[in-house]
């Protein structure tokens, strides 16, 4: 059995996942045809990946393959450790302010 999503065209991939967060996959997809047409030489999108279990976050760039080749290259990176971290941040500054 092939994991799911295996061969099949990614923006048909990101229009499946958009149940829940439908706004941010029509971004996604505009970003990565944008990248595709040439309109734009890359895009990234920080988006949240939430299951009961852990909330994770990841970040997604796309890029071109380049000038004269059709195609684009998407990466997704695991940024939850830094979106914790800006998010202690945020707490300990919103407590310091409340404490002056």
């Amino acid at each position: 059995m092939r994991p799911q999503g295996v061969g099949i065209n990614y923006l048909e991939v990101c229009r499946r996942a958009a149940g829940e967060s439908a706004e941010l996959t029509q971004e996604a997809q505009a970003g990565i045809r944008g990248v595709l047409d040439g309109a734009s030489p890359a895009f990234s999108l920080e988006y949240p990946c939430h299951s009961p279990e852990e909330q994770r976050w990841f970040l997604m760039t796309v890029t071109s393959l380049a000038a004269n080749q059709e195609g684009a290259v998407i990466s997704h990176f695991n940024i939850t450790k830094r979106k914790q971290a800006e998010e202690e941040r945020r707490t300990a500054h919103d407590e310091l302010e409340v404490r002056v």
